[in-house]
């Protein structure tokens, strides 16, 4: 993909194709999924180069509350002065919280340094200890923002892969960005399922999410699924999930630390390289404790 890419009219996605950012141009503009610090710069000079003034971005949206979601705020709040941050209540709590922006912050600094030296971004500031992130705006299920011009986000509770997840449909255009909601796309036909929540959440949010019949799927990482492609991409969501959570209910008594590093293996390549090993260990394991939740498997009292 070359990007910007025009999904509709006064609809782009903008960035790179590790970390899309979603521009909505309406009489008002909004900037969904606002990436990491490293791809900020290109989005805004992306919008720019599209002719949208800077005032008319009215809106960030941060689907949800990992770093990979909003890393890019500080330098759009530098970049827009009117525009206002938009999250779900359960965010704008983890986003009051300095420890866990440092967090996440660090994990911002190395998928900053994969970016440049992939040619792919430019780290553009350092975070300073004990800083926050203000939430202007917070949205429910079922809250929608006018934008003018027939554009409105209608936001839609999607958990099961975080609690505050969002997924926003716009139906003018009949686009559904749904952000992780159905996993990461790791290349034709694979998924990586990412039920950090909830299993059963998970699969309640994707049948949900098909029920809409959108058109067009924007995820946040990797890919954009329009036609026939957006209906299969649930079925595919659905089945990766299915079969990952029968693989680890089948070979729990082999052993935690053996599956992990199995499962490491078979799924840290292609996009998911830009994340740290910890990183994604770290997920790994929110998947295994998921699944023995989900079927009523318990842990030794030393796991996490």
């Amino acid at each position: 993909m070359e990007f910007p890419v025009r999904i509709a009219e006064g609809l782009y996605a903008l960035g790179n194709p590790h970390f899309m950012t979603y521009l909505v141009a309406g009489e008002e503009c909004a900037l969904v999924e606002l990436g990491v610090s490293a791809t900020a710069p290109a989005v805004a000079r992306q919008v720019a180069d599209l002719g949208v003034e800077p005032d008319r971005i009215r809106y960030l949206v941060v689907p949800h509350a990992h770093y990979d979601h909003l890393g890019g705020i500080p330098y759009f709040l530098g970049s827009y002065p009117r525009a206002r941050v938009v999250a779900s209540p359960h965010a704008a709590e983890i986003l009051s919280r300095p420890r866990v922006l440092e967090q996440f912050f660090r994990e911002d600094a190395f998928t900053g340094e994969w970016l440049e030296r992939h040619g792919a971004g430019r780290r553009a500031f350092s975070w300073l200890p004990g800083a926050v992130l203000r939430v202007d705006h917070v949205v429910t299920d079922g809250d929608v923002l006018e934008l003018g011009r027939g554009y409105s986000l209608n936001f839609l509770a999607a958990p099961g892969h975080s609690p505050c997840s969002l997924a926003v449909y716009l139906p003018v255009a009949g686009v559904l960005l749904v952000s992780d909601s159905l996993g990461f796309h790791l290349g034709p036909g694979e998924n990586f399922p990412l039920f950090f929540q909830s299993y059963r959440v998970y699969m309640d949010t994707i049948a949900r999410l098909s029920g809409l019949g959108a058109g067009t799927v924007g995820l946040a990482h990797e890919n954009i699924l329009r036609g026939e492609a957006a209906r299969e991409y649930f079925a595919l969501a659905r089945q990766s999930a299915e079969n990952l959570y029968d693989l680890i209910v089948d070979r729990w008594r082999e052993g935690r630390e053996a599956l992990l590093e199995e499962l490491f293996h078979r799924y840290y390549r292609a996009g998911l390289v830009v994340y740290s090993p910890a990183n994604i260990r770290f997920c790994l394991g929110l998947l295994l404790r998921r699944a023995a939740e989900a079927a009523g498997l318990e842990w030794p009292e030393e796991q996490p």
